[in-house]
């Protein structure tokens, strides 16, 4: 309860709705309400037959400014519009996104205050689109199903695309979700060759903890350093190599998989952990240990 003279907030109020100490919880708690079976449902997940439990009665795909939006009609049900030109995985998310909004309306009852006389948001709250892509992520990724493929396939490139596929999620909100499931810290990469150097950068990584770089810093792998003749002829690479992400050459475990050949791109898995070794994963033709002279 909100001291006396002060009115809660939204979001202490959709704490208070959703019964949850945290927001994230209160997503949580909301998730398990309207959906007790999403834990089992069969992937990838059908994320219309969702969007239908919770009263979207219509999904429009259409040209947008943003990746999607909800609007509500008179007799309470939701209109959800999505961009055409999104590739689906995209759609997948952001139409699960929209969903999420739907238990933030509920808990100010439909979100009067918040619509226009048409329906349609007048704006939109920076924490609450923060919360709603953590519902789309829970959502589209429940956290027991990845945490099960992790324990079946173990840490790998190959696991990743497997997951990849399974969830129908796009490359990089699956990897994040493999960061933030799994038990061990992670850094994926994904590099392309530039066909004038030679030189590989990583055009996105994503991973936990303090050697996650900010975005607009990409790492690099030179033709000087000794991974480099890895990631210009191997299919597959799994073990220690001497590489930078970001700062000195250091000897990290990394787990790799050629994903094209014109322009060279490569995926990777970095296993911050001393005893990555001993961790189960894809086991590939093994590779020496290299070393700087």
């Amino acid at each position: 309860m909100a001291p006396i003279g002060m009115q809660p907030t939204p979001l202490s109020s959709f704490c208070s709705y959703w019964k949850g100490r945290t927001p994230k919880l209160a997503v949580r708690n909301a998730l398990s309400s309207a959906f007790p079976d999403l834990a089992t449902l069969p992937l990838p997940i059908d994320v219309a037959g969702l969007a239908k439990r919770r009263g979207i009665r219509e999904i429009i795909y259409t040209e947008l400014q943003s990746d999607g939006q909800i609007s509500r009609s008179p007799s309470g049900d939701y209109v959800v519009y999505l961009h055409s030109a999104q590739p689906e995985p995209r759609r997948r998310f952001t139409l699960a996104h929209e969903i999420a909004h739907t238990f933030f309306f509920e808990a100010r009852q439909f979100g009067l205050q918040r619509y226009m006389g048409d329906g349609a948001l007048p704006s939109r709250d920076p924490e609450e689109e923060r919360l709603c892509d953590f519902a789309a992520t829970e959502i589209l990724m429940p956290a027991a199903r990845v945490s099960s493929l992790i324990r079946r396939q173990g840490y790998s490139a190959n696991t990743l695309l497997h997951a990849t596929q399974k969830f129908r999620s796009s490359l990089r909100s699956t990897a994040r979700r493999l960061g933030e499931v799994g038990r061990f810290k992670l850094l994926v990469h994904f590099w392309e060759q530039d066909v004038s150097t030679g030189t590989f950068l990583s055009i996105w990584h994503e991973g936990i903890g303090a050697r996650a770089r900010a975005e607009g810093e990409p790492s690099v792998v030179t033709a000087d350093q000794p991974a480099h003749k890895t990631f210009s002829s191997a299919e597959k690479f799994r073990g220690r190599y001497w590489l930078s992400l970001g700062g000195p050459l250091e000897h990290y475990f990394v787990d790799g998989l050629l994903l094209s050949a014109k322009p060279r791109r490569i995926l990777t898995i970095t296993i911050l952990d001393r005893l990555a070794e001993l961790l189960p994963g894809e086991r590939v033709e093994e590779v020496p240990q290299q070393t700087l002279f």
